[in-house]
C-alpha cells in the first residue's frame, strides 16, 4: 500500500503476453510485431523456462497496468558447479505519472530472484537507480573493429567456424548447447579452434550507418580473442560482415580498431555468479532477442 493508491508489482507469463505489448507499445517508438517477434524469440529459446523465470513484470496501479520491464533469463554454472540464474532487465517503462514508483519496481523483482541481474541499455536515469540498488558498470565503451582491414593480418594455428551439435558438446554444458540454440533466433554461434582447445562466441548481425555489422554477445575470453582476431574477422567477412562490435574491457588493440565511450552495460551480482573481467556474456539477453 503506497499512500491511499493500491500498487502490485506482479510477474506476467507467456500466456499474458498482450499486457506486455500493450504497455511496451505504449512506451516505445516500436511496432507491435517488433515486440511481439522478440517476445516469441524469448520464449523459443527456452531460457526463461529454465530458469523459472516469467517474460516479464508488470506494476499496477487500483489494478491498471502502468509499467513493464521485459525479463529474458537463462542458467549458469557458478566457479562452484551450481546451477545460477541471470535475469536482463530489458525495456523498463512507467507512464510518467508514476515513474516516481521505479525504485520500488525494481526493488521488488531484484527480491523475487536470487540472480545476477543485468541492464545492458540502460538510460543515464535508469542507471542512476541502477546503481544505487548495487550495480556496477562492467565495461568502459565498445570497441569497434574495421573487419576488411583486419582480416589481412595473419594467425597462426586457429580457425574459426560455425557451431555445430558435435562441438557444442565439447564446451562447458551450460554454455555449449545454449549457445547453439541462439541459431533458431537469428544469431550467429561460432568457435575458435586452436590447438589447445574451443573458444565459443556469439554474434548478431545488424546494420550500423548503413553498414552490416556482427555484435558480439559472448566470448569466453577477450585476451583470446584480441590473439585471434584476424581468423574472426575472415570467418564474418566471408559472411558479409565489415564491422565488429564488442565490448571494451581494456584489451590489447589492434592497428584499426578504435574505442568508443557508449554502449555501457550493468550487473548486479547475485546467486553465486558475478562478472569475470575477460568474458563477455550476453547470451540469452535483449541483445540477442530484440533485433535493434
Amino acid at each position: 500500500m503506497v499512500g491511499t493508491q493500491f500498487c502490485v508489482v506482479r510477474p506476467i507469463h507467456n500466456d499474458e503476453r498482450k499486457i506486455l505489448l500493450d504497455l511496451l507499445c505504449e512506451g516505445f517508438k516500436k511496432p507491435r510485431s517488433f515486440w511481439s517477434d522478440g517476445l516469441e524469440r524469448i520464449v523459443r529459446l527456452g531460457g526463461n523456462a529454465v530458469a523459472g523465470v516469467p517474460l516479464g513484470y508488470v506494476i499496477s496501479d487500483n489494478g491498471q497496468p502502468v509499467g513493464v520491464v521485459l525479463t529474458p533469463a537463462s542458467v549458469r554454472l557458478t566457479p562452484a558447479g551450481a546451477q545460477a540464474t541471470v535475469v536482463n532487465l530489458s525495456s523498463w517503462y512507467i507512464a510518467p505519472r508514476h515513474r516516481w514508483r521505479a525504485p520500488g519496481m525494481l526493488q521488488s523483482i531484484l527480491r523475487a530472484h536470487d540472480a545476477m541481474f543485468t541492464d545492458l541499455t540502460a538510460t543515464p536515469e535508469v542507471r542512476k537507480i541502477n546503481e544505487a540498488l548495487g550495480f556496477e558498470t562492467v565495461n568502459r565503451g565498445l570497441v569497434v573493429t574495421p573487419l576488411p582491414a583486419v582480416a589481412l593480418a595473419r594467425t597462426g594455428g586457429a580457425r574459426v567456424r560455425e557451431l555445430d551439435a558435435h562441438a557444442a558438446l565439447e564446451l562447458p554444458a551450460d554454455i555449449g548447447p545454449f549457445l547453439l540454440r541462439h541459431k533458431d533466433i537469428g544469431c550467429l554461434p561460432a568457435v575458435i579452434e586452436t590447438p589447445n582447445r574451443l573458444l565459443p562466441l556469439l554474434f548478431r548481425s545488424t546494420w550500423r550507418k548503413g553498414l552490416p555489422m556482427a555484435h558480439l554477445l559472448y566470448c569466453e575470453s577477450n585476451s583470446a580473442l584480441a590473439e585471434y582476431l584476424p581468423a574472426v574477422a575472415r570467418f564474418l567477412v566471408a559472411r558479409g560482415m565489415v564491422i565488429m562490435v564488442g565490448d571494451d574491457r581494456g584489451q590489447r588493440l589492434r592497428l584499426g580498431q578504435v574505442r568508443r565511450p557508449y554502449g555501457l552495460k550493468l550487473a548486479r551480482p547475485g546467486g553465486g555468479l558475478s562478472v569475470a573481467p575477460d568474458r563477455v556474456d550476453y547470451a540469452g539477453s535483449e541483445l540477442c532477442c530484440l533485433a535493434f
